[in-house]
């Protein structure tokens, strides 16, 4: 049985701040949510941790833009590039 990993308090709040990327993120297998999880965690410095939730969340915005065929999740708006 694969073991539970907690959501790190940096990472909650930028999802709860971003609910295109926690839509992602909860779309995501298990797997690579406790992957992400135990990358944020295993960090020991604080200034490393907020670096690693944001890549992860740029990752995860990703994902969830791939995985809806490009659309927009939750009504967010893309930035035109």
């Amino acid at each position: 049985m694969a073991r539970d990993v907690e959501i790190p308090d940096e990472l909650e709040e930028a999802l709860r701040d971003n609910p295109e990327a926690r839509s992602a993120f909860e779309s995501m297998p298990p797997s690579h949510r406790r992957e992400y999880l135990e990358w944020i965690t295993e960090s020991r410095r604080e200034a490393t941790r907020r670096q690693r939730v944001e890549e992860a969340l740029a990752v995860m915005l990703e994902w969830g833009r791939q995985r809806n065929g490009g659309q927009r999740l939750m009504g967010t708006q893309y930035p035109v590039t």
